[in-house]
C-alpha cells in the first residue's frame, strides 16, 4: 500500500473512533424523523437534559429566531413554535459543540484556538441563517445548522491529531495558505473529508453531510443534480462573508471576487449582502452568549475582528517585505549581470575588462579599496587593478613568472567552496608586499574566482565594517557577483583567441593564395616556355633560310627599290629571330652560376653604364647605399641583366624626365638585403600592376616592347632565392624590389668575393 494512503486510512481510522453523539441527541434525532411523535415526547426528551432545555429556551427567545412577542418558558412552546426540524437543528448544533469543546481532552497545547473556531462557525451559521432568508427554497434553520457544522472535520483533527494539526495551524498562519492546503501537504487528507466521514457517521441528514463536504467547492464545480445545491452555496458565501469581517478564525484568504460570484448565483444583491455583513456581529453576539463561549457583546467581537485583520496584515506585510527584499536583491543581480555584460561588449582589453570588474566590486561592497587581479597564460604572471580611497587613481599592475608561479591555489572538496570568502592576508602577500602601504587596515578578505571549476584569479577587499563581518546572505551575493567575473573573463579570453584564431586563419588564407597565384603562374610560364621552345625550334630554320636568301637576293638586285625590300625581309627575319631567341632564353633560361660576389660593386657598374646612355633623354640615374661591400651569392651576370632592364623600363616611364635611384637595403636584424630599382615616372594603375610579370604583358605602345623583360627578371630572382614585389601608383612613380636572403653563405670579406660582376 501507498504510503500516503496508508497515511490517511490511519487518520479516518482514528476518526472513526470518535465517540458518537449523546444519547438525547440520538434520541431526538429519531423522534424528528417520526410521524409518530408529538410535541410532549420531543418536549420530555429535551426537558431530561437541564442545560439542553435552557440552551433551547434561550435559542427560541433570541432575535435570530425572533418574531415571537412574548417570552417562552416551556419546551413544548418552543417546539411548537419552531417545530420539529428546527428543534432537531438546534439539538445537533448544541450537542456537537458540547462534545469538541471539551476541555484537556490531551495533554498537548496546540496553536488551534478552539474558542476562536467556534466564534467563526457561529459567524458562518448566523450568516448563513441571514442568507437563507432571501433565498427560496432554503431553510433559514437548516442554513444555521449547517453553517455552524460546516469544518468541524477541523476541531475533529485537532481532537485526534492534536500535534500534527498543530503544525498545519501554523503553516496557515506563516504561509497565509488556507487550511485546505496545508492539510493536504501535511496530513494528505483535508478537513472537508474528514468532516464528511465523521458526519456520516452519525447518520446526519444528507443535506448537511454534502455541505461539510463541499463548502469549499466553487459553485461551477458542483454536480447539476446535487441534493441540496443551493444550501451549499448559501453555505459557501457565508463563509466568505465570515472572513472577510475576520469573526473568529478561520482561513486568512479571502476572495471578494467569489463571494460577488456566489451571489449572483443566488440571486442577491451587493447592497443587500453588505446589509447582511453589518448585521452579522450582531448576530453572532447573541449565538456567542446562547453557547455559553463568553460574554462577548457586538463591540468586543468587532474589536477582534479589528485584531484579527491586523495580524493577518501583519503577516501579509511581513511577507511582501521579504519579498520586496527579494526583488530587490534580483533586481540588483539582474543590474549586476547586465553592467558585466555592457562591460565584457565594450571591453578593448583585459585591463579595460579588470578595471570595470574592480570598480563594479568597490561599488557593490561600498568599500574604498579593492583589486581584482587574473593569472596569465600558464599562471606565468599575474595582470590586476587596484582602486584605494578617493583621489587615487586606479593602478594597473603586472607581476612577473615568480609571483604567478607561486600563487596557492587550494584544492576544492566541495563543488562550492571556492566561492567562500577566505582572510586576504595568507594567499594574497604579494599584494600586500607591493602596495599594503596604501590599502590601509582591512580586515581584508578574498573571493576567488573560477569559470568551469578552474581559478582564473580572484577579487581582494576590504570590508566596510570591522565589527560586523560578512552575513550568509553577502557571501551568497558575492558569490553571484564571482560567477559573471569568472564568466566574463572567460568569455574575453575565448573572444581574444577567436580574434587570433581568425587573424592567423586569414593570414593563412593570404598565404595560401599567394602559393595558389604563384603556382599558376609557374604553370602557366612552364606552358609559355614549352609552346616558345616548340616555335622556336619549327620557325628558327624556316626563317634562317628566309633571312640567307634575302640577303644573296640583295647582293645580285640592281634596282635599289627591291634591293631596300630585300634588306627589310632580312631585317624583320632577323629581327623574328631574336624575339625566338628571347622566348627561348625565356622558356629555358640558363641556370644561375651562383658564388660569393660584392653586389655594390654590380650596381654602381650598371648605374655607371646606364646614366651615360640616358644623359641625353634628361634621366637621371643614380646608385644609393653602394658605398660598404655587400657580399651574396649571385650570379653576377644574371643579376647585372635584371638591373639593366629594370632601368630600360624605369627610364621610359620617364620620357618626359625624371629620376631613377637603384639602392641597396641591408636588414640584418632579419636576415634580408632588398635591391630597390625606384623611378619618379607616371605610374601604372592597379589592373596594369596585376598584369605587369604577366608573359607578354606590355604597358607599352604596340610593337615597342615583347612583355617578356619583367617575367624574365622575375624568374632571375626565383633562382637566386629572391622574390620580386612591385609597387606603383598613377602619377607617383614605380618601385620594384628584390628581397635576398643575406648572407647566403661565401665571403665574409670584400677580398674573398668577386670584384668583377662579368
Amino acid at each position: 500500500m501507498d504510503v500516503k494512503v496508508r497515511k490517511v486510512q490511519l487518520i479516518v481510522d482514528q476518526v472513526d473512533s470518535l465517540p458518537t453523539l449523546p444519547v438525547v441527541a440520538t434520541r431526538v434525532l429519531a423522534l424528528a424523523t417520526s410521524d409518530q411523535t408529538s410535541v410532549r415526547d420531543l418536549s420530555d426528551i429535551i426537558e431530561s437534559d437541564p442545560s439542553l432545555t435552557s440552551r433551547i429556551l434561550a435559542l427560541v427567545n433570541s432575535a435570530s429566531f425572533g418574531g415571537v412577542r412574548a417570552q417562552v418558558s416551556t419546551v413544548s412552546r418552543a417546539c411548537s413554535l419552531l417545530g420539529f426540524e428546527a428543534i432537531r437543528n438546534s439539538v445537533l448544533s448544541l450537542k456537537v459543540f458540547d462534545l469538541f469543546s471539551r476541555k484537556g481532552h490531551n495533554a498537548y497545547r496546540t496553536s488551534f484556538d478552539r474558542r476562536a473556531f467556534w466564534k467563526h462557525s457561529l459567524a458562518v451559521a448566523a450568516a448563513s441563517q441571514l442568507i437563507a432568508r432571501t433565498v427560496r427554497g432554503v431553510n433559514p434553520d437548516e442554513a444555521f445548522v449547517a453553517g455552524l457544522l460546516h469544518d468541524i472535520g477541523k476541531v475533529a483533527l485537532d481532537f485526534v491529531l492534536p500535534k500534527t494539526f498543530d503544525q498545519v495551524v501554523r503553516r496557515v498562519k506563516s504561509h497565509c495558505t488556507t487550511f485546505a492546503d496545508a492539510e493536504n501537504r501535511i496530513l494528505g487528507v483535508d478537513h472537508t473529508v474528514i468532516g464528511k466521514r465523521l458526519t456520516e457517521n452519525w447518520d446526519f441528514p444528507e443535506k448537511l453531510i454534502k455541505v461539510i463536504w463541499l463548502h469549499h467547492q466553487e459553485a461551477a464545480h458542483l454536480p447539476g443534480n446535487l441534493q441540496g445545491r443551493e444550501l451549499v452555496r448559501v453555505v459557501g458565501l457565508a463563509d466568505l462573508l465570515a472572513r472577510e469581517q475576520r469573526i473568529g478564525m478561520g482561513s486568512p484568504m479571502s476572495s471578494a471576487e467569489a463571494a460577488a460570484t456566489l451571489a449572483d448565483q443566488l440571486g442577491i444583491a451587493p447592497s443587500h449582502l453588505e446589509t447582511i455583513g453589518k448585521k452579522l456581529h450582531a448576530a453572532v453576539a447573541e449565538h456567542v452568549r446562547i453557547m455559553g463561549l463568553e460574554n462577548s457583546d457586538e463591540q468586543t467581537l468587532f474589536y477582534e475582528s479589528v485584531q484579527n485583520a491586523n495580524a493577518e496584515l501583519g503577516v501579509v506585510n511581513d511577507r511582501l517585505m521579504a519579498a520586496t527584499r527579494h526583488l530587490h536583491r534580483q533586481k540588483r543581480h539582474a543590474d549586476l549581470l547586465l553592467r558585466m555584460g555592457r562591460s565584457l561588449a565594450e571591453a578593448r582589453s583585459m585591463r579595460h575588462l579588470l578595471d570595470d570588474l574592480c570598480r563594479t566590486m568597490a561599488e557593490w561592497v561600498q568599500t574604498e579599496v579593492c583589486a581584482v587581479y587574473v593569472l596569465g597564460d600558464g599562471r606565468g604572471f599575474i595582470e590586476g587593478t587596484l582602486r584605494t580611497p578617493q583621489g587615487r587613481p586606479a593602478e594597473h599592475f603586472v607581476f612577473e613568472n615568480d609571483v604567478g608561479e607561486a600563487l596557492p591555489l587550494r584544492p576544492m572538496s566541495s563543488p562550492h567552496e571556492h566561492f567562500g570568502l577566505a582572510r586576504a592576508e595568507r594567499d594574497e602577500a604579494w599584494l600586500f608586499e607591493r602596495f599594503g602601504t596604501v590599502m590601509g587596515e582591512g580586515p581584508f578578505f578574498t573571493l576567488p574566482i573560477f569559470a568551469h571549476d578552474e581559478r582564473l584569479g580572484a577579487f581582494v577587499f576590504s570590508w566596510p565594517d570591522p565589527k560586523t563581518p560578512p552575513r550568509d546572505q553577502d557571501c551568497r551575493d558575492l558569490e553571484i557577483l564571482a560567477g559573471a567575473a569568472g564568466l566574463n573573463i572567460s568569455l574575453l579570453y575565448q573572444r581574444e583567441q577567436t580574434v587570433r584564431m581568425l587573424e592567423s586563419l586569414a593570414e593563412a588564407s593570404r598565404q595560401a593564395s599567394e602559393a595558389r597565384e604563384e603556382l599558376l603562374r609557374k604553370r602557366n610560364l612552364a606552358s609559355v616556355g614549352a609552346m616558345a621552345a616548340g616555335a622556336a625550334h619549327e620557325i628558327n630554320n624556316p626563317l634562317a633560310v628566309i633571312s640567307g636568301r634575302a640577303q644573296i637576293l640583295a647582293e645580285t638586285e640592281d634596282d635599289p627599290k627591291k634591293r631596300r625590300a630585300l634588306d627589310i625581309i632580312a631585317e624583320q627575319a632577323q629581327r623574328a629571330s631574336d624575339i625566338i631567341s628571347d622566348l627561348m632564353s625565356f622558356a629555358r633560361p640558363p641556370s644561375a652560376k651562383r658564388r660569393p660576389t660584392d653586389l655594390a660593386v654590380v650596381v654602381r657598374k650598371v648605374v655607371a653604364t646606364q646614366a651615360d646612355r640616358l644623359a641625353d633623354k634628361n634621366v637621371a640615374v643614380e646608385a644609393l647605399g653602394c658605398d660598404e661591400p655587400l657580399v651574396v651569392d649571385i650570379d653576377g651576370e644574371q643579376l647585372s641583366w635584371a638591373i639593366e632592364e629594370l632601368v630600360t623600363n624605369a627610364a621610359y616611364a620617364c620620357q618626359a624626365g625624371g629620376r631613377i635611384t637603384v639602392a641597396l637595403e641591408p636588414d640584418r636584424d632579419n636576415d634580408r638585403l632588398g635591391l630597390a630599382v625606384t623611378d619618379t615616372g607616371e605610374g601604372m594603375d592597379h589592373e596594369t600592376l596585376s598584369k605587369a610579370c604577366n608573359p607578354f604583358f606590355s604597358g607599352r605602345s604596340a610593337g615597342r616592347g615583347r612583355g617578356l623583360g619583367l617575367p624574365k627578371v622575375q624568374r632571375i630572382a626565383e633562382a637566386h632565392g629572391a622574390s620580386l614585389r612591385l609597387d606603383s601608383a598613377t602619377g607617383q612613380g614605380t618601385s620594384v624590389r628584390l628581397l635576398f636572403d643575406w648572407p647566403a653563405g661565401g665571403a665574409e670579406t670584400p677580398s674573398a668575393a668577386t670584384s668583377e660582376a662579368y
